[in-house]
C-alpha cells in the first residue's frame, strides 16, 4: 500500500491542532499559577474516569528547561529570555547568547515556539506564561486566558511576597511586565495587543482565584475542550 507522506504529515498537523489546550497570561503580581493549579483539579474530577493520558497537566518551567536542553545552555540562562533581570531585557539576551543577539531571532524563537507546541500536542495541556499564548494560537481547541489587575494591587503583592519598597516594587512590575511583552512581539512576529490575542481578560483585584478557576472550567466546557 503505497502511503502519502505529504498527505499523512498534512493530517498529522491538523490533527496535532485539534488537542486541547489552555493558556494563562498574567502581569505581574497575578498568581497565575495558583489558578492553574485549581483549575487542572476541578477539570479533572469532572472527568475523572478518563484515560491517563487525557488529564490536565500543567507546563510552565518545564519550557525553560527543554529549551536550555535544546540549545545546549544551563537553564538560568534561558530562564533571563522569560524573566529579565534589573539590567534590562535587550542586555540578558546579548548575554545569554554569546553576545550575539540576532540569535534570539533565528534561533531562540523557534526553539521556544517549538517547545511550547510539543507540550501543547500532549494535549490536556495547561499553559502558564511562557509566551504560551501567542504560540499555539493556531489550536483549534484552545482557549486563553489573561489575568490582570490594577497596578497598586499588583505593587502591594509584589511588596509583600517579595519584601520590597513600593518603589522598588513599582520598578519590578513595570519592568517585568515590558520584558513580557517584548517576548510575546518576538514570538508572534509583530507588535501584539491584548484584545487579539486573548478569549478572556479576568481581574484578579475583583475576583477570587475560585471565581477564576469557574469561569475558566465553564469556558472549557463551553468549547468542549475536554
Amino acid at each position: 500500500m503505497k502511503i502519502d507522506l505529504r498527505q499523512y504529515l498534512m493530517e498529522r498537523r491538523k490533527t496535532d491542532k485539534e488537542v486541547p489546550v489552555v493558556t494563562i497570561s498574567r502581569d505581574h503580581g497575578c498568581n497565575a499559577m495558583g489558578v492553574a493549579q485549581q483549575l487542572a483539579v476541578v477539570l479533572n474530577m469532572r472527568h475523572h474516569d478518563v484515560l491517563s493520558d487525557r488529564r490536565w497537566h500543567i507546563v510552565n518551567k518545564e519550557i525553560v528547561a527543554e529549551s536550555a536542553k535544546e540549545l545546549n545552555l544551563p537553564a538560568g540562562k534561558v530562564k533571563h529570555v522569560f524573566t529579565p533581570s534589573e539590567k534590562g531585557f535587550v542586555t540578558d539576551l546579548v548575554e545569554s547568547f554569546s553576545s550575539e543577539y540576532d540569535i534570539f531571532d533565528k534561533q531562540m524563537r523557534v526553539v521556544i515556539k517549538n517547545t511550547i507546541n510539543r507540550f501543547a500536542k500532549e494535549g490536556h495541556t495547561i499553559i502558564v506564561g511562557r509566551g504560551g499564548s501567542v504560540c499555539v494560537q493556531e489550536f483549534k481547541k484552545s482557549l486563553h486566558i489573561r489575568i490582570t489587575a490594577p497596578l497598586e494591587w499588583r505593587v502591594k503583592n509584589i511588596q509583600e511576597r517579595f519584601k520590597l519598597s513600593h518603589e522598588d516594587a513599582v520598578y519590578q512590575a513595570e519592568h517585568i511586565d515590558e520584558g513580557r511583552k517584548i517576548l510575546r512581539d518576538k514570538l508572534y512576529g509583530k507588535p501584539t495587543e491584548t484584545i487579539e490575542l486573548f478569549d478572556c481578560s479576568l481581574n484578579a483585584a475583583r475576583m477570587t482565584e475560585h471565581e477564576m478557576v469557574a469561569v475558566i472550567a465553564n469556558l472549557v466546557q463551553e468549547r468542549k475542550l475536554s
